[in-house]
């Protein structure tokens, strides 16, 4: 009888709604990756900074940031160090309503690899947003990359 009230109870759980999505809130989300997308193509930590939250965290294939300062000076700083990649990034899906919204992108990219040959990889990034008392933050970053076959 006890497994069958925590089922009920967590299968009740993803069938109630959340909180009502929003456009407003959907299109503050969208600025905020775009900025943070644009900040990472341009090579300005600053455009970078005004999106995310001090108290970020970052995964990346593996790997762990804790907060802000952790991912600039031991991540962002080492990368974008690098020449900028060309190619191009698009937000795939953005939903938001209430304090919290999430979304995604794909971009593929293209550099010269260490040896000086052409690269191309795909990178999905995964965003978790709250809206605070200074705006929406990037709260959760979620880097996956791979290398695509010439």
């Amino acid at each position: 009888m006890r497994h069958f009230v925590w089922a009920a109870i967590i299968v009740l759980g993803f069938a109630l709604p959340g909180p009502a999505e929003s456009p407003d809130a959907q299109a503050d989300v969208r600025r905020v990756i775009q900025q943070f997308e644009e900040g990472v193509a341009q090579r300005d930590l600053k455009k970078i900074e005004a999106v995310v939250a001090d108290d970020l965290v970052v995964f990346e294939n593996g790997h762990r940031n804790d907060g802000w300062t952790d991912f600039r000076d031991n991540h962002l700083k080492p990368e974008l160090a690098e020449p900028a990649p060309q190619g191009k990034s698009e937000i795939i899906r953005i939903k938001a309503g209430g304090n919290m919204g999430w979304g995604y992108s794909r971009a593929e990219l293209a550099f010269a690899g260490k040896d000086g040959k052409p690269s191309r990889v795909e990178l999905w990034s995964a965003y978790v947003l709250e809206k605070r008392a200074d705006g929406w933050k990037i709260v959760l970053l979620d880097w996956s990359i791979r290398r695509l076959k010439p």
